[in-house]
């Protein structure tokens, strides 16, 4: 498990955070951690999410992907993946 964190113990620290995957449609928010198995952590980073960075959520869902737009790219993630990044 590979933990990319802006506080080195993401919700523990000033900032409380959550799984990008309770954020409604509509919201900004700011990486806090990427919490995930190296792998997929890599890649997340490579996509752009790493501590400080904001995201803004377009479409959310229960069961289907997650439409987030990332450093002016719009990207869809799956839930799993939007399990994985801690934001505030």
């Amino acid at each position: 498990m590979l933990n990319l964190s802006k506080t080195g113990n993401p919700g523990n620290g000033d900032v409380p955070a959550t799984p990008l995957s309770t954020v409604g449609n509509g919201k900004r928010v700011l990486v806090i951690a990427v919490k995930a198995p190296e792998d997929l952590a890599v890649r997340l980073a490579a996509m752009g999410f790493v501590p400080g960075v904001p995201v803004d959520v377009i479409v959310t869902s229960l069961k289907g992907p997650f439409i987030v737009v990332v450093k002016g790219s719009r990207l869809m993630l799956s839930q799993t993946m939007a399990q994985g990044i801690l934001v505030a």
